[in-house]
């Protein structure tokens, strides 16, 4: 039986639940899970188990070096994580057999770039959209293409027998729902101001956002539109989405224009559930959603408001995007379906030599140089920001996590991060 190494920073959220479904799911395979750090929450490390496959919880790098030499095959889990981003070039000087599957789409910080994608012997990709990145050339393009395959992050998705929809009509209320990450990095800004332009014309709108959230961002939701406070609602974390989605009757999912977003588990079940869903003209997005066939894919704030208030008075609309979302992931999204496209990928690899992987010449050797190199076309902003300028950069690099600054300081003393981590709070001081 062949043995199957996974390496992932660690199995909270959609990357565990890509994870542990996907295991789930594939047969003939031995597999042993290594986490770079401890869990917080062993929910999908139990579920790992329970397959069968081996948990190994914080090893040391040289450990996990001399596991990757053993195994046929290594699928490293790649959302840019700083301990990846050191462990990645450590782990390519063994001879492997190692495939990159990327869990963020990479058209923006942290980037994926056709000579990463290239220095692995294949790379899974989460959507589409990667590999129409506009600042691709023809030729890049296609290089990478050839080591690409898709596997979606849906773990052990089941929509034929996801709850669903069983009436379009509405009672007193008209409930708008949103589920998942609640914060600036993720979320369009302009979202207060398409529920308020909603609220203008359905007065008995309900919102409910569901997700993890922070006091200051619930603080300037409301900020701007304080009218919405009285009729929104904010549920926190939803461990179970399964069960509030059939409650809802329409799903507003405005992502930010320049987002991580990839296979988007939160809109995939929404669309299971048999909800009409509204996104904004996104390449992850507009992967996912056919304009007016399974959902609304629209051009901007206004349009978003428009589309969204014309769908709160039309209840045959409603049900006919539902219905029609429900179909196309059923089709598409099955765990039977990705667990194929895996293997396929997976025997792919398995037919070609270890090898050593050069991945400190691609990425740098340092980790400021590599923090650089998945800055993409941001890296000139970052270092106009380390010479005290007060450049705004994208939300991402302000969180606490998402692979920004702040996250690289808990896990390395680099003088350059913790410059860049203190130019940043100082801008955002200012800003104040």
């Amino acid at each position: 039986m062949k043995r199957l190494l996974h390496i992932a920073a660690h199995l909270g959220g959609g990357a565990g639940k890509a994870i542990s479904g996907l295991i789930k799911n594939i047969s003939g395979y031995e597999n042993t899970v290594v986490l770079l750090e401890e869990p917080q929450d062993s929910r999908y490390c139990d579920a790992c188990r329970q397959t069968g496959a081996g948990i190994i919880i914080a090893p040391s790098s040289d450990e996990i070096v001399r596991l990757a030499r053993e195994y046929d095959a290594v699928i490293f889990n790649w959302w840019a994580h700083p301990l990846t981003v050191d462990l990645i070039k450590k782990l390519g000087e063994a001879e492997t057999r190692l495939i990159l599957w990327s869990h963020i789409n990479g058209l923006q910080y942290p980037v994926l770039t056709p000579d990463l994608i290239c220095s692995f012997d294949g790379c899974m990709l989460t959507s589409p959209c990667t590999l129409k990145n506009k600042r691709f050339t023809d030729e890049e393009r296609d290089r990478a293409a050839e080591k690409c395959s898709y596997v979606y992050g849906t773990g052990d998705f089941r929509p034929e027998t996801f709850p669903h929809k069983d009436s379009y009509e509405t009672d007193d209320t008209i409930v708008i729902g949103y589920i998942g990450t609640l914060d600036n990095a993720k979320i369009n800004p302009g979202f207060p101001k398409i529920c308020s332009g909603i609220k203008k014309h359905i007065h008995n709108a309900k919102f409910v956002l569901c997700g993890k959230y922070s006091a200051e961002f619930r603080e300037n939701f409301f900020a701007d539109h304080p009218e919405l406070e009285d009729c929104t609602e904010f549920t926190g974390f939803v461990r179970e989405p399964e069960k509030i989605l059939p409650t809802f009757d329409i799903f507003c999912y405005p992502l930010a224009c320049e987002n991580y977003a990839t296979t988007e588990n939160a809109l995939l079940e929404a669309m299971a559930a048999g909800l009409p869903v509204v996104v904004l003209d996104n390449p992850a997005e507009r992967e996912i959603v056919e304009n007016e066939m399974t959902g609304i894919v629209a051009d901007g704030i206004d349009s978003f408001t428009e589309k969204t208030v014309g769908l709160c008075g039309d209840e045959e609309y409603r049900r006919k995007l539902g219905i029609s979302a429900r179909n196309a992931v059923i089709r598409k999204y099955d765990a039977s379906v990705n667990a194929g496209c895996f293997t396929d990928a997976v025997e792919n690899v398995l037919k070609t030599e270890k090898k050593k992987h050069d991945l400190s010449s691609v990425i740098g050797r340092g980790i400021w140089d590599s923090f650089l190199y998945f800055c993409g076309d941001d890296r000139q902003k970052i270092l106009d920001v380390m010479k005290g300028k007060n450049v705004k950069l994208p939300a991402i690099y302000y969180s606490e996590s998402k692979s920004s600054p702040a996250q690289y300081m808990k896990y390395f003393d680099d003088e350059n991060i913790k410059m860049l981590a203190e130019r940043i709070s100082q801008n955002v001081r200012m800003e104040k």
